[in-house]
């Protein structure tokens, strides 16, 4: 694993990493669960399971995982193209001024499209969307 660039999302971290077999740049979420907490376990694996599943532009594409267990805890490793959290990208010397407008907006339909997708196509509910 690369430069951690920290959680990302409940309990997934967020890792740069490189494809062994090309070198490739890829991102790495990973979870660490305790091997007791059947909630997050049977969530994670829901999780793995339905990205594994999903082609769709706004959807991070899926390439690889891994299940780890040891006597404490389970670790999940999923290997997604790279991707940025929002707060690097925001932060970016590039999107000064006018521009920032432009890409926030299309960012935000990049979204909206994929929540879409997911509602429509795949008839998977996250929260009250």
């Amino acid at each position: 694993l690369g430069e951690s660039r920290g959680a990302v999302w409940n309990w997934w971290t967020l890792y740069d990493g490189k494809w062994k077999q090309d070198g490739a740049s890829v991102s790495v979420f990973k979870a660490v669960i305790p091997v007791g907490d059947n909630t997050k376990l049977a969530l994670a694996r829901n999780s793995l399971k339905r990205l594994r599943g999903l082609k769709h532009p706004s959807i991070v594409s899926f390439r690889d995982s891994l299940e780890s267990a040891d006597r404490s805890n389970v670790t999940f490793y999923i290997v997604t193209e790279p991707v940025t959290t929002l707060a690097s990208f925001l932060s970016l010397d590039e999107l000064r001024g006018e521009d920032m407008t432009e890409v926030v907006a299309c960012g935000l339909r990049a979204v909206v499209s994929g929540v879409s997708f997911l509602s429509n196509e795949c008839k998977l509910i996250y929260g009250n969307l």
